[in-house]
């Protein structure tokens, strides 16, 4: 090796998200545990009129996995119109389910018009998988989304999945 960063040529696939500051949202409920669109809109507001470079919608502070996945791409969706040029939006795509299952859900949070969709990085494979089987399954989801800009989140749910050097530069 020539002590070179190969990585150093290669050109990103999207334009970098705007700095600052990017709260996860939350999901207010009503008192019958529906969603409470009103105060969710609210919300957005407040992250908004605060300064919020952009927001990241459907994650765990989401209450994602309590959550249907009709639910979660509904939150992207209005998370995304509300916002309106405003600011940026990226949504989670966090579900613990089998890798098809996922696979559409991140279609169909695609489809709201967020800037990524973010997966869970404890979600792909089980907890005793080993760095391959995950690389294997991202590929997967990788092939199955086509063109949707992915983004991974090392969230704690279902489990801790710490990502490696390798696996990162993989990913890079």
């Amino acid at each position: 090796p020539s002590g070179r960063n190969p990585m150093a040529t290669m050109q990103p696939h999207n334009p970098p998200l705007p700095a600052g500051a990017w709260p996860v949202m939350l999901t207010p409920f009503s008192h019958d545990e529906s969603i409470d669109w009103p105060a969710y809109r609210e919300l957005i507001d407040f992250y908004l009129d605060a300064g919020s470079a952009g927001l990241f919608a459907t994650c765990l502070s989401s209450e994602t996995e309590f959550l249907t996945a009709d639910e979660i791409v509904d939150l992207s969706r209005v998370a995304v119109e509300h916002t309106g040029q405003r600011a940026s939006v990226v949504s989670g795509a966090v579900i613990d389910a089998p890798l098809e299952d996922i696979i559409d859900l991140v279609d169909r949070v695609a489809a709201t018009g967020p800037e990524a969709v973010v997966l869970a990085a404890g979600t792909l494979v089980p907890p005793a998988a080993g760095a391959a089987a995950w690389r294997a399954a991202c590929q997967r989801v990788m092939d199955g989304t086509g063109d949707v800009s992915l983004g991974i989140y090392e969230c704690p749910w279902p489990n801790h999945r710490r990502l490696d050097a390798e696996t990162m530069a993989w990913l890079a």
